[in-house]
């Protein structure tokens, strides 16, 4: 007997048994569930929510009440943003437009 090869790079939604792109497939552009991109990133899907809630994640879009969506660009950029060279690399500094206290 021989075995079938699977595409291991390539996950599914279970929903629609529509393939998922990888990050760094060559896809325009798709728009990822909450579930999707947790499962890409290997995050917990509350951990996407709160950062939503505090502001510190990738950019998302709201769709309503309880329907949101990640742009592939917009996850590239931000995990672009957040590549550090070594553990002491804080980063690009940012500005505050707060002048610092006395």
């Amino acid at each position: 007997m021989t075995k079938t090869a699977h595409n291991t790079n390539r996950s599914f939604n279970k929903r629609t048994s529509k393939a998922i792109p990888d990050l760094e497939s060559g896809v325009e552009e798709y728009y990822y569930t909450t579930k999707e991109l947790s499962g890409l990133l290997n995050l917990a899907p509350s951990t996407l929510a709160g950062y939503r809630r505090s502001g510190v994640g990738p950019k998302y879009i709201s769709l309503g009440y309880r329907t949101c969506r990640y742009a592939r660009t917009e996850v590239l950029a931000y995990m672009a943003e957040r590549a550090r060279m070594s553990t002491s690399d804080q980063g690009p500094l940012k500005t505050s437009s707060q002048p610092l206290p006395l």
